[in-house]
């Protein structure tokens, strides 16, 4: 959470807003509590094949495989390490396709009712 307090998430919260945050994996632990009680959604990389292609869409033609491959460790790294704290994955094989996919994830957390542990509403 680096940059940004909890007090000024719990803030935007308590004003019945939607806070969004990019955080490092390390983070999640610190933002997991009954103050925020965060939906972690995981945009995970595609297949080699996938990235390098989205890459290239993107005008990045000298990106190494090393490099992707890196990016691809990385992904499975942290869903092996924080997978527990996901609330949802999406793996990001198109960027439209992801971007309706979490769009669709945030419509029904405005709609559904949500699991949180017991611990964090008694």
């Amino acid at each position: 959470m680096y940059g940004t307090a909890a007090a000024d998430i719990i803030n935007v919260i308590r004003r019945s807003k939607t806070c969004v945050l990019t955080l490092k994996a390390e983070s999640l632990v610190a933002v997991r509590t009954a103050d925020i009680m965060p939906f972690i959604l995981f945009v995970a990389p595609p297949s080699l094949q996938t990235l390098r292609r989205q890459k290239e869409c993107a005008g990045q033609f000298s990106v190494k495989d090393d490099e992707l491959k890196s990016i691809l460790s990385q992904g499975k790294t942290i869903e092996q390490k924080f997978g527990h704290l996901f609330d949802s994955i999406i793996v990001n094989t198109d960027f439209d396709k992801s971007l309706s996919e979490i769009k669709a994830v945030l419509r029904r957390l405005e709609t559904e009712p949500q699991w949180v542990p017991s611990e964090w509403v008694s």
